[in-house]
């Protein structure tokens, strides 16, 4: 009322109004970096995905009762890349937990190879992608048709179907330093007010070596080992007219996937060997632990990779479902009418039902 801020620390009431004076618990996001455009706002990055796919078929009927049907696709999709080399993945050669870059110049503008916590290199060009797409996709289908009697038909088929990930996978392969920083501040991060400032948004204009503070969030880039996903499929059926007007059909169909996505985080700390649980768990007379400051109790010194002390989520193209199923599909016909019955009995099972 009187212009004046906040007499006590419970804030105004409005969240943003709380930010800029500074009651707030903490605020993070994509802040610009070094190498970010300074005409466009975020940091727009331009993914290119290549995808070819020819496929040929063929009926061939063998004799009056029996027909095959033959095909074969190719799927090939050219590993996706960015047009100016704004790309990072995961570094498999790099023990301590590093990155792949794929534009070159970071070689040379004192960004790469940046200082690890143990004084080791994070960064490592590694060529424009991991590692370019499959050649070997053939996805081969056949399938028949037997005529048993005037009455009776059975078919089958068994196909190969190449699936592909979201584009999202990899948005945010560029939002890394140089390009783009992941900040989280507090209010203890600024002695001050207003927060609302550039000491609350400093600028990273200064094109530095690369900061390990800077992957303490790694999710959704690039896979280190992409595999495209595929699904293979099968059916067999029996139709027969039991009655005028009149089918029965008994299907079995089934699937199984593999390759499929799945995310995991590579950089959470390993648990404590089992062998160490009684010198962790040990305690003095006052019931506190002595031993919590050592290895391997410490969270620290139980971490896949040390430069990786916060998140790193990864995908993983080992996922797998199953699928099995009988229909039974009855139909009669009568003048303009038609009774139709299905009934479905079916098993699923897989290790992810979504990344």
């Amino acid at each position: 009322v009187n212009g004046g801020p906040p007499t006590s620390l419970c804030g105004t009431g409005n969240s943003i109004a709380d930010m800029m004076l500074g009651y707030y618990s903490g605020v993070g996001g994509f802040v610009p970096g070094p190498l970010s455009p300074t005409n466009t706002a975020d940091n727009p990055q331009t993914h290119v995905f290549n995808y070819f796919a020819p496929y040929v078929q063929d009926d061939w009927k063998v004799t009056q009762k029996l027909t095959l049907n033959l095909g074969l696709r190719w799927d090939y999709r050219a590993a996706a890349y960015e047009t100016s080399n704004h790309f990072f993945w995961l570094d498999t050669t790099n023990p301590e937990g590093g990155l792949c870059y794929a534009d070159p110049k970071l070689s040379t503008d004192g960004v790469a190879p940046g200082v690890g916590l143990n004084g080791g290199p994070i960064l490592r060009y590694c060529g424009s992608v991991p590692h370019p797409g499959s050649k070997k996709p053939f996805a081969p289908r056949i399938g028949f048709a037997y005529r048993l009697s005037n009455k009776t038909v059975v078919r089958g088929g068994y196909g190969i179907f190449f699936d592909s990930a979201e584009g999202r996978e990899i948005d945010d392969s560029a939002d890394i330093y140089p390009y783009s920083i992941r900040n989280n501040l507090t209010p203890g991060s600024v002695s001050t007010l207003p927060k609302f400032s550039n000491q609350l948004f400093p600028s990273y204009s200064t094109l530095g070596p690369f900061p390990e503070s800077t992957l303490s969030f790694i999710a959704v880039i690039e896979s280190e080992n992409p595999i495209n996903p595929y699904v293979q499929s099968w059916n067999l059926s029996a139709e027969r007219e039991v009655a005028r007007n009149t089918t029965l059909e008994v299907n079995y169909i089934g699937t199984h996937s593999v390759h499929l996505l799945d995310r995991h985080d590579i950089a959470q700390a390993n648990s404590i060997p089992a062998s160490s649980l009684s010198f962790c768990q040990a305690t003095d007379s006052a019931g506190n632990y002595t031993n919590i400051t050592q290895a391997p109790c410490t969270v620290a010194s139980r971490l896949p990779y040390p430069n990786f002390n916060g998140f790193y989520i990864d995908s993983d193209w080992h996922g797998y479902s199953h699928y099995n199923a009988m229909n039974i599909n009855f139909k009669h016909r009568a003048g303009d009418l038609a009774v139709t019955s299905v009934f479905t009995w079916a098993k699923s099972m897989d290790d992810k039902s979504a990344a």
